[in-house]
């Protein structure tokens, strides 16, 4: 039987909250419930109406940049990961030419390496920062402040080590192999000391003292029995078996090697023939006639003496003959210094042409501003007269104060200034006086401002650029090595007309 009765006040809530809401079926007010049995809860159903709201475009930026930098961020990270990971190449810091490869020091100047054709042949790591190297005869020198090392140049291998006696610095000429001796010149006060070391040991043998011995700039020579070292005005002998010295107070300078002969001066200047028995020069050789200005050097070609003057005066060369003497000069030019005419350029006797630099002549003409300027200067000793100069240069500055031209194979190697921070190179040859080669880097390639003989060896030239170490054949056209144009155009410019 079915029974009505009111329902619970909770229920009624329910219902009447459900019907506001719209979630009670229609109809249904309240509900009815049998006696005895469980109440019955409506079924309740509600309809939910999305409403999409538009979303700003602000927000879509904003989205996008977030990304962006997330995106880039990673892309930055996983590069830096990666160069993390990549060891820098190390570029050597100078190389010069042996045989048919090259000598190099590492960029921290703490390591050689001698490479060859085949690759690397030898490497020799270093105690201490290397200044300068110097390849002579069987060893190569690597050379400080404060003493050197003697490298075996076949197999790397660290023969002596000297240091420098307390006091002593470094001479102006490196140290040289002369026979079986290193000789190493160093200076305390006014006076130098060539020291010769045994060059398989590095033992000492003897020392011999040079009284004034700092103005000494010409680096030493060997001739049979004797070593010379060149003085301003005078000339150091000393014997190559006990290092005994002797001066000849008016040698000029030596004028050939073989035989040795010395230009002496004195009441009338003269040449001096060498004597191996007494280890001296003659007195009572024949006479150079025609010279009244001082001299600076000179040298001997088939059968001219050749007589630099000084930079004192305003002649540049005597060239003497038997027919005569020939005086040199140049409008309102000068010899711009002192530095020696070239004994030999690869052969057995002294060029035909040799370069001189030559600088604005004190004068009513003289214009200070241009004092630093240089002309270079081709002469013809055959001819006796100069057959090329040069316009106004600014050359680059050289560390030796000795610096003479770079001759070598028969060819002179000059680099000229090309006023952008690079120098090009003009090759010259030394016997037809006439341009070979000019050549340079490119922009940002490198410079052969600081050339040096030992990087010329035979046809090639040797040395580290900006991109790193370079080997070019310098008789070959330029335009057949990578970074290296041809420069003739550009050394007109600078130069004028080119021998």
């Amino acid at each position: 039987m079915r029974e009505s009765n009111d329902a619970p006040a909770w229920v009624r809530t329910l219902a009447e909250r459900g019907l506001a809401r719209g979630t009670v079926a229609p109809g249904i007010n309240e509900p009815a419930f049998a006696r005895g049995s469980k109440p019955r809860i409506p079924l309740v159903t509600e309809q939910v109406r999305v409403v999409r709201k538009p979303v700003p475009i602000g927000r879509w930026l904003f989205l996008a940049s977030s990304f962006a930098v997330a995106v880039t961020v990673t892309v930055v990270g996983t590069r830096m990961w990666r160069h993390a990971h990549v060891k820098p190449v190390a570029m050597a810091s100078a190389a010069l030419a042996i045989g048919d490869g090259r000598l190099e020091l590492s960029a921290d100047r703490r390591s050689l390496v001698r490479l060859g054709h085949t690759g690397t042949r030898w490497t020799s790591p270093q105690s201490a920062a290397i200044d300068s190297l110097e390849v002579t005869g069987p060893v190569v020198l690597a050379r400080a402040s404060g003493g050197f090392a003697a490298i075996d140049l076949e197999s790397g291998a660290r023969r002596f080590g000297w240091m420098l006696p307390a006091g002593e610095t470094w001479g102006v000429q490196p140290p040289v192999v002369l026979d079986t001796c290193v000789a190493a010149i160093t200076v305390r006060g006014e006076d130098s000391f060539m020291r010769c070391l045994d060059v398989v040991t590095g033992a000492p043998r003897w020392i011999a003292k040079i009284a004034g011995g700092r103005e000494c700039v010409q680096p030493p020579v060997q001739i049979p029995g004797a070593y010379l070292v060149q003085c301003p005005g005078w000339t150091t002998v000393i014997d190559d078996r006990n290092g005994n010295v002797t001066f000849d107070a008016g040698g000029i300078g030596l004028v050939q090697r073989n035989p040795p002969m010395l230009l002496r001066a004195g009441s009338r200047l003269a040449l001096a023939p060498w004597s191996a028995k007494w280890r001296q020069f003659e007195h009572g050789g024949p006479g150079v006639r025609g010279v009244v200005d001082p001299v600076s050097s000179a040298v001997l070609h088939r059968g001219r003496v050749v007589v630099r003057a000084s930079s004192s005066t305003n002649k540049l060369a005597v060239v003497v003959q038997r027919t005569g003497a020939v005086t040199i000069a140049a409008p309102e030019l000068q010899l711009a210094d002192d530095v020696p005419l070239v004994l030999d350029c690869g052969g057995e006797t002294s060029p035909r042409f040799q370069l001189l630099e030559l600088a604005p002549q004190a004068g009513t003409t003289f214009d200070p501003s241009g004092a630093q300027y240089r002309v270079l200067a081709l002469l013809d000793v055959e001819a006796g007269r100069l057959v090329w100069t040069s316009k106004k240069i600014l050359p680059p500055r050289r560390a030796s104060v000795a610096s003479a031209p770079i001759c070598r194979n028969g060819h002179y190697f000059v680099p000229v200034d090309l006023g952008d921070s690079s120098s090009a190179l003009l090759v010259i040859d030394a016997e037809a006086g006439t341009t070979t080669r000019a050549f340079a880097f490119d922009r940002a390639g490198g410079s052969f401002a600081d050339l040096e003989a030992d990087q010329i060896d035979g046809d090639r030239i040797v040395g580290v650029a900006r991109r790193g170490p370079y080997e070019l054949r310098w008789h070959d056209a330029p335009s057949g090595v990578p970074g290296v144009r041809d420069a003739s155009a550009e050394l007109e410019r600078q130069l004028g007309r080119l021998p």
